[in-house]
């Protein structure tokens, strides 16, 4: 920061670096305005300027400006660029004047030549390079050789009277950028206000339980609308959010040694997304037996693979490497199955909690009609191992929030299906759910084989699974019940007294179990029925819930057609309060997850239409006229875990950059 008065720290000014990897010249915005205040609004105009101008070139190689410092690792070698520079004076020590120069970039052959002489002539060490930030300071009193262009910004407010300026300057100066030790002072962005709580200020504190993000926000408020906030902000302590403006305002108190995160045009946050079923030992054994009707599909696919995971080590393994990739997808909540095995379930649990994803683990509960190598021994060994599986779970979060949904992972009672289970398994499942206040997730009419199965192994229920898990007390506002896909008037009509859950998986549904099996999303929302979205990994050859969602969205129109219009397709709207608000109400967590309202905690993506340097997505770029809504478009259609930057569980960052 930079004073245009005698004392540097006094009015100072502030500054973004981007540096283009396809040039040498590196553009410096400097911001400044005659008045002491706090002009970030400005600096993110100028990022909008110039991001659509210079599109992915300047995104790609734009580094988090809060979180680095600008140091000029040499000393002037602007010697041989006389002729194209155009030198800015600094009269009186109070404002800068400048002259624009029309002089043009260098050819990309002059461009790579400096570079290479530019390597080898500037090799500054490290102790060099620490004391070079005195030395930009000093240089400003003089300041270089310069190529500059002048733009006239927006004036603050209508009622504003001075004008403000900013210079991009392009620099034939080879700058580095040195990450700021939080432990260094001297690289400190320090506040330039009397009141350091009256103006967004960027603190590098090393307290990480206090944070502001400020930018586009996105979330659901109801089913059919979105909430779009080009200018929010939105604060979390202590993980949870305690202040969200969709308009920041000129003065907001921040709470002290807050991290400031300043979202570049391009990028947005939205919650994280919620998986309501999916099967964490099959995560290995994605895309396999795709086609295959769904009993075939489990006993030449889906149980061996499973069996495998008796082998604590590797199921250590790839319990690690399941919930990392869910979490750089943006799956912040998961309801996972687990195998049959006791110690394996433990594995899972301890993962998620380690790795700080939030989710729903529960034993696989199969103790008939199931290979000997993966069949429980008895319902009562079976019975014995959830509990104890269900107490390990509870203790990882500690007594406080053992019982209820304050823990980041909860146990939940997984019966597999009706085909799997005896009568006594069932009822001991019931009685524990009803006795332990759990939460429980099954499949449920999931295709016609399975239906017709579960007919003639239970006549009494004459074919209804609503009949028959209500009998056996497996039905109520926790349960998740997967897929979903057979359904008949009086089971739609069932679930809906009972206010269970759906989850909608239409990866799986259109590829394992024959035929179109894409649930009536329609009918159940019509209904007023809770549903969520599901990968069903193994079963879902995808783990993407951007891919669920394009899924949810394209059967939802072929019913649309079969059913000759009676169930409307889903809008886009729709299919993302599915993948995030709808799914935290079918997990229970709808008043601690979903969007961003205050008292919620933090769960998010930070999105971004233009990843990391020398990464290119799926997604459709963006262009110089794209809004917020034409972005989040192009995210949730094109996008992939590439343009997903950050991750956040409880304002944790769990997975993406730094």
């Amino acid at each position: 920061k930079l004073g245009s008065h005698s004392d540097p720290s006094q009015t100072p000014f502030e500054f973004a670096c981007f540096l283009p990897s396809a040039t040498i010249f590196s553009w410096i915005i400097h911001l400044f305005t005659k008045e002491n205040e706090n002009n970030w609004r400005f600096t993110t105009q100028i990022q909008t300027i110039l991001t659509r101008r210079y599109g992915e070139q300047l995104r790609s190689s734009t580094v988090d400006i809060d979180r680095y410092v600008v140091i000029v690792a040499a000393r002037q070698t602007l010697a041989k660029e006389n002729e194209r520079t155009t030198e800015i004076q600094s009269t009186s020590g109070t404002r800068f004047h400048q002259e624009q120069s029309r002089a043009s970039l260098p050819t990309d052959r002059e461009a790579e030549n400096y570079r290479s002489e530019s390597e080898s002539r500037v090799r500054a060490s490290s102790e060099e390079v620490e004391g070079s930030a005195a030395e930009l300071v000093r240089q400003q009193q003089n300041p270089p050789e310069l190529n500059t262009t002048v733009l006239n910004l927006p004036k603050r407010s209508p009622t504003a009277t001075r004008k403000t300026k900013a210079v991009i300057t392009s620099l034939t100066l080879p700058l580095r950028l040195y990450p700021v030790s939080h432990s260094n002072p001297a690289f400190q962005v320090t506040p330039h206000h009397k009141d350091t709580t009256s103006a967004m200020e960027t603190t590098m504190a090393s307290n990480d339980q206090a944070q502001v993000f400020q930018g586009s926000m996105i979330f659901s408020e109801t089913p059919e609308k979105l909430a779009m906030h080009e200018n929010a902000t939105l604060v979390v302590t202590n993980g949870t959010i305690t202040a969200f403006h969709a308009m920041t305002p000129d003065s907001i108190t921040i709470p002290p040694g807050a991290r400031v995160h300043r979202l570049p045009p391009g990028d947005f946050l939205m919650p994280g997304f919620v998986d309501t079923h999916n099967h964490a030992p099959q995560w290995p054994m994605r895309g396999l037996g795709q086609g295959l009707h769904i009993l075939d599909w489990l006993s030449e696919v889906t149980f061996p693979f499973e069996a495998r995971f008796a082998d604590a080590a590797y199921a250590a393994d790839q319990y690690r490497r399941t919930v990392s990739d869910f979490l750089r997808q943006g799956i912040t909540t998961a309801s996972y199955y687990a195998s049959r095995h006791e110690a394996a379930t433990r594995i899972l649990a301890d993962e998620c909690h380690r790795q700080g994803q939030r989710a729903l683990v529960g034993k696989c509960n199969m103790d008939a009609r199931s290979p000997d190598f993966l069949r429980d021994e008895s319902a009562e060994h079976s019975l014995r191992e959830t509990e104890a599986c269900v107490a390990h779970i509870r203790g990882l979060d500690g007594c406080a929030a053992a019982h209820g949904d304050a823990a980041l992972v909860r146990p939940v009672l997984t019966p597999r299906f009706a085909i799997s289970c005896t009568p006594d398994l069932l009822r001991g499942l019931g009685e524990m759910a009803k006795r332990e206040n759990l939460p429980v997730q099954t499949h449920f009419n999931e295709a016609q084989q399975e239906v017709d199965a579960t007919r003639d192994l239970f006549p009494e229920f004459k074919g209804s699974e609503a009949d028959l898990y209500e009998h056996f007390g497996l039905l109520g506002s926790q349960s998740i019940l997967a897929h979903c896909t057979v359904m008949n008037d009086y089971e739609t009509k069932r679930i809906r007294e009972l206010d269970c859950g759906v989850a909608h998986c239409p990866v799986a549904n259109m590829t394992v179990g024959g035929g179109f099996m894409a649930a009536p999303i329609r009918d159940f929302l019509r209904r007023g029925i809770k549903v969520g979205l599901g990968t069903d990994s193994g079963g879902g050859w995808s783990n993407s819930m951007l891919v669920v969602m394009r899924l949810a969205m394209i059967t939802s129109n072929a019913r649309e057609v079969l059913t000759e219009g009676k169930d409307k397709a889903i809008s886009l709207e729709e299919v993302f309060y599915l993948a995030t608000m709808g799914g935290a109400r079918v997990c229970g967590l709808e008043k601690r997850i979903g969007s961003f309202e205050v008292g919620k905690e933090f769960d998010a993506i930070w999105a971004t239409a233009a990843p990391a340097r020398g990464v290119q997505s799926a997604m459709t770029p963006m262009e110089e006229d794209d809004g917020l809504r034409r972005l989040f478009e192009k995210f949730i259609m094109t996008g992939d875990d590439r343009n997903i930057l950050r991750v956040y569980v409880r304002g944790r960052k769990v997975a993406g950059q730094e």
